[in-house]
């Protein structure tokens, strides 16, 4: 085989791997973009339920919480806790996907 014939197929085999990476891509944007919504919708829902929390506090101080605030604040970290623990599974999968990646477009390359 010539090396223009090599050259050719490897050329062939590196546009597939680069397709197959642009469609993972574009993938894994959709997904970070449908969780960004998702936290962004969580967070509004803390700021609202802090916010109805507060006032309605404020209009009467003698409406008793059925949950004391400390355990009231401990749940609200416990959910921010999770919200980070998921962002950060979300980052570690894509560095751990990204790496494949890249090796495999080393391996590729050395062909």
């Amino acid at each position: 085989m010539t090396s223009v014939e090599e050259n050719t197929k490897k050329i062939e085999m590196l546009t597939r791997v680069a397709r197959l990476l642009g469609d993972q891509i574009r993938e894994q944007s959709r997904k970070i973009d449908s969780l960004q919504e998702e936290i962004s919708k969580l967070n509004k829902e803390l700021v609202l339920k802090q916010v109805s929390g507060v006032s309605s506090l404020s209009q009467s101080n003698e409406v008793l919480d059925p949950v004391p605030s400390s355990t009231q604040d401990h749940q609200e970290s416990n959910q921010l806790i999770e919200v980070k623990q998921i962002e950060k599974q979300i980052i570690s999968k894509e560095t751990s996907e990204k790496d494949e990646l890249l090796s495999a477009l080393k391996i590729i390359d050395n062909l």
